[in-house]
């Protein structure tokens, strides 16, 4: 989908709502802030999205996309550790990057890839990422496997790079407390709560099968 295309994201709204049938306006609205009305203006177009709520779905979007190719990918480079395959370092980059739209990652999958970043670094990045939280994280996993992005951290709100249970509150006291307490200097560099990956992926290199 492109990003500023009005006519695009309007068409990616419809197919999404078709695809998942009754009840899924009410969660478009409720995940963009806006009244069930709203929504129902935009799709049949009497009025447009501003430019604020096109971010939004476009970064809806990005994520609803990473979840569904999450375990896939996930299990392909599983696969690859456990055969002991070498990996191509740009399939290496374009895996991660679609790997990072998603709402979170196990923190064994993030020692896994940026173990294999380690052992596979890409000579050359693609440009970064517009969305912010995208560009954060991959911005967080090159620094975790000792390579230099280049590029800055992205002014945002802090928010998690790891898999969260099914209806967990994000916004629960106890767990932003538990979230502050794991987060690493790296993680308060870009912006995102997350954990120290030295000890998995200490793990990941003896275990490896001889």
């Amino acid at each position: 989908m492109r990003k500023h295309n009005y006519s695009y994201i309007i068409e990616y709204l419809r197919r999404d709502c078709d695809s998942y049938g009754r009840g899924r306006k009410k969660w478009w609205a409720q995940q963009l802030d806006v009244s069930n009305m709203t929504l129902s203006h935009w799709l049949v177009g009497r009025r447009q999205p501003n430019a604020f709520h096109m971010e939004q779905i476009y970064s809806i979007y990005e994520s609803v996309a990473g979840n569904r190719e999450k375990k896939d990918l996930a299990d392909s480079l599983w696969q690859a550790y456990y055969n002991e395959q070498p990996i191509a370092p740009i399939w290496l980059w374009t895996t991660a990057e679609q790997l990072m739209r998603a709402d979170g990652l196990s923190t064994r999958l993030l020692a896994l890839i940026s173990w294999f970043l380690e052992k596979f670094p890409p000579t050359s990045f693609n440009e970064p990422p517009l969305i912010p939280i995208k560009r954060n994280r991959l911005g967080w996993l090159c620094e975790s496997a000792g390579l230099e992005p280049g590029f800055d951290p992205a002014p945002i709100k802090t928010v998690t790079l790891l898999e969260m249970a099914v209806g967990l509150n994000k916004d629960n006291k106890d767990l932003k407390h538990y979230l502050r307490n794991q987060q690493t200097e790296l993680g308060k560099k870009w912006r995102l709560y997350d954990c120290q990956l030295d000890d998995l992926k200490e793990k990941l290199q003896w275990r490896q099968p001889a």
